[in-house]
Protein backbone atom coordinates (compact mmCIF):
# COMPACT_ATOMS: atom_id res chain seq x y z
CA UNK A 1 0.00 0.00 0.00
CA UNK A 2 1.00 3.63 -0.43
CA UNK A 3 0.74 6.11 2.43
CA UNK A 4 0.69 9.74 1.18
CA UNK A 5 1.20 12.81 3.35
CA UNK A 6 1.44 16.53 2.66
CA UNK A 7 2.48 19.72 4.42
CA UNK A 8 -0.52 22.04 3.95
CA UNK A 9 1.57 24.98 5.15
CA UNK A 10 1.79 27.86 5.24
CA UNK A 11 5.19 27.23 6.88
CA UNK A 12 7.93 24.67 6.54
CA UNK A 13 7.39 21.69 8.85
CA UNK A 14 10.41 20.42 10.79
CA UNK A 15 10.91 17.20 12.72
CA UNK A 16 8.26 15.40 10.66
CA UNK A 17 7.54 11.81 11.75
CA UNK A 18 4.99 9.49 10.12
CA UNK A 19 3.58 6.68 12.27
CA UNK A 20 1.46 3.78 11.08
CA UNK A 21 -0.30 1.30 13.36
CA UNK A 22 -2.25 -1.88 12.65
CA UNK A 23 -4.93 -3.65 14.67
CA UNK A 24 -4.53 -7.30 13.71
CA UNK A 25 -6.89 -9.61 15.62
CA UNK A 26 -5.38 -12.04 18.13
CA UNK A 27 -4.60 -15.44 16.65
CA UNK A 28 -4.16 -14.02 13.15
CA UNK A 29 -0.81 -14.80 11.52
CA UNK A 30 -0.55 -11.20 10.30
CA UNK A 31 1.37 -9.63 7.45
CA UNK A 32 4.91 -10.18 6.20
CA UNK A 33 6.71 -6.98 5.15
CA UNK A 34 8.35 -7.54 1.76
CA UNK A 35 9.66 -3.98 1.34
CA UNK A 36 9.25 -0.44 2.63
CA UNK A 37 10.50 2.67 0.90
CA UNK A 38 9.92 6.32 1.79
CA UNK A 39 10.05 8.70 -1.18
CA UNK A 40 11.72 11.53 0.78
CA UNK A 41 15.50 11.51 0.41
CA UNK A 42 17.12 10.91 3.79
CA UNK A 43 13.95 9.56 5.42
CA UNK A 44 14.33 6.36 7.44
CA UNK A 45 11.88 3.83 8.86
CA UNK A 46 12.24 1.61 11.92
CA UNK A 47 10.93 -1.49 10.13
CA UNK A 48 12.61 -3.69 7.52
CA UNK A 49 11.72 -6.37 5.00
CA UNK A 50 11.14 -9.71 6.71
CA UNK A 51 9.29 -8.21 9.69
CA UNK A 52 6.00 -9.93 10.58
CA UNK A 53 3.25 -7.56 11.70
CA UNK A 54 0.89 -9.11 14.28
CA UNK A 55 -1.38 -7.78 17.02
CA UNK A 56 -1.01 -4.04 17.66
CA UNK A 57 1.98 -3.65 15.34
CA UNK A 58 3.32 -0.24 14.38
CA UNK A 59 6.26 1.46 12.72
CA UNK A 60 7.42 5.02 12.19
CA UNK A 61 9.46 6.88 9.62
CA UNK A 62 11.56 9.93 10.44
CA UNK A 63 11.11 12.30 7.53
CA UNK A 64 12.80 15.52 8.65
CA UNK A 65 11.80 18.80 7.00
CA UNK A 66 8.95 19.36 4.55
CA UNK A 67 8.36 22.58 2.60
CA UNK A 68 4.93 24.18 2.28
CA UNK A 69 2.91 22.12 -0.23
CA UNK A 70 5.42 19.26 -0.32
CA UNK A 71 3.89 15.79 -0.81
CA UNK A 72 5.71 12.56 0.02
CA UNK A 73 4.84 8.86 0.17
CA UNK A 74 5.83 5.69 1.97
CA UNK A 75 5.32 2.52 -0.05
CA UNK A 76 5.03 -0.73 1.89
CA UNK A 77 4.62 -4.08 0.15
CA UNK A 78 3.23 -6.83 2.39
CA UNK A 79 1.96 -10.36 1.99
CA UNK A 80 -0.76 -11.72 4.27
CA UNK A 81 0.40 -14.88 5.99
CA UNK A 82 -1.82 -17.91 5.47
CA UNK A 83 -4.57 -18.19 8.04
CA UNK A 84 -5.89 -21.69 8.95
CA UNK A 85 -9.40 -22.07 7.60
CA UNK A 86 -8.50 -19.64 4.81
CA UNK A 87 -11.10 -17.07 5.80
CA UNK A 88 -11.10 -13.53 4.48
CA UNK A 89 -10.18 -10.98 7.11
CA UNK A 90 -9.82 -7.26 7.78
CA UNK A 91 -7.23 -5.17 9.60
CA UNK A 92 -7.68 -1.63 10.86
CA UNK A 93 -4.80 0.67 9.91
CA UNK A 94 -4.21 4.20 11.26
CA UNK A 95 -1.55 6.51 9.86
CA UNK A 96 -0.61 9.80 11.49
CA UNK A 97 1.96 12.52 10.97
CA UNK A 98 3.51 14.82 13.56
CA UNK A 99 5.90 17.74 13.47
CA UNK A 100 7.96 19.67 15.98
CA UNK A 101 6.82 22.92 14.27
CA UNK A 102 3.87 24.93 15.56
CA UNK A 103 0.98 23.99 13.29
CA UNK A 104 -1.63 26.39 14.57
CA UNK A 105 -0.68 29.38 16.75
CA UNK A 106 -4.02 29.09 18.58
CA UNK A 107 -3.27 25.44 19.46
CA UNK A 108 -3.94 22.02 18.00
CA UNK A 109 -2.96 20.39 14.77
CA UNK A 110 -5.82 21.53 12.52
CA UNK A 111 -7.48 18.11 12.84
CA UNK A 112 -6.05 16.55 9.69
CA UNK A 113 -2.99 14.69 10.93
CA UNK A 114 -4.35 11.13 10.95
CA UNK A 115 -6.48 8.80 8.87
CA UNK A 116 -7.85 5.31 9.48
CA UNK A 117 -8.57 2.75 6.77
CA UNK A 118 -9.59 -0.89 6.73
CA UNK A 119 -7.32 -3.33 4.92
CA UNK A 120 -9.32 -6.29 3.53
CA UNK A 121 -7.55 -9.59 2.83
CA UNK A 122 -9.43 -11.96 0.55
CA UNK A 123 -9.24 -15.74 1.07
CA UNK A 124 -6.30 -17.43 -0.65
CA UNK A 125 -7.01 -18.83 -4.10
CA UNK A 126 -5.13 -22.05 -4.67
CA UNK A 127 -5.15 -24.21 -7.76
CA UNK A 128 -3.08 -27.34 -7.21
CA UNK A 129 -2.03 -29.41 -10.20
CA UNK A 130 -0.88 -33.00 -9.53
CA UNK A 131 1.04 -34.97 -12.17
CA UNK A 132 2.11 -38.58 -11.72
CA UNK A 133 4.74 -39.98 -14.08
CA UNK A 134 5.84 -43.60 -14.44
CA UNK A 135 9.66 -43.32 -14.45
CA UNK A 136 10.40 -46.63 -16.18
CA UNK A 137 8.05 -47.37 -19.05
CA UNK A 138 6.90 -50.01 -19.62
CA UNK A 139 7.39 -51.75 -16.28
CA UNK A 140 7.14 -55.49 -16.71
CA UNK A 141 5.65 -57.47 -13.90
CA UNK A 142 8.04 -59.85 -12.16
CA UNK A 143 6.91 -62.27 -9.54
CA UNK A 144 8.22 -61.06 -6.18
CA UNK A 145 8.87 -57.54 -7.46
CA UNK A 146 7.86 -54.93 -4.88
CA UNK A 147 9.02 -51.60 -6.33
CA UNK A 148 7.53 -49.39 -8.98
CA UNK A 149 9.03 -45.93 -9.55
CA UNK A 150 6.76 -42.93 -9.99
CA UNK A 151 7.36 -39.22 -9.83
CA UNK A 152 4.57 -37.17 -8.26
CA UNK A 153 4.82 -33.44 -8.88
CA UNK A 154 2.46 -30.98 -7.15
CA UNK A 155 2.39 -27.44 -8.52
CA UNK A 156 0.43 -24.48 -7.19
CA UNK A 157 -0.66 -22.54 -10.25
CA UNK A 158 -2.02 -19.79 -8.02
CA UNK A 159 -2.67 -17.07 -7.84
CA UNK A 160 -2.00 -17.22 -4.05
CA UNK A 161 0.94 -18.76 -2.23
CA UNK A 162 0.23 -22.34 -1.16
Amino acid sequence: YVLSYRNNGPSTATGVVVSDSFSIPGGDNGLLVLSISPSKAGASCNITAGTVLTGAASYSCTVGTMANGEVQTITMVTRPLYQPGNAGRSFSNTASVSTSSVENPTGGNNGNNSKTAVLTVLPALLDLLVNTTDLVDPVPYFSGSTWLDYRVRVTNIGPSYG
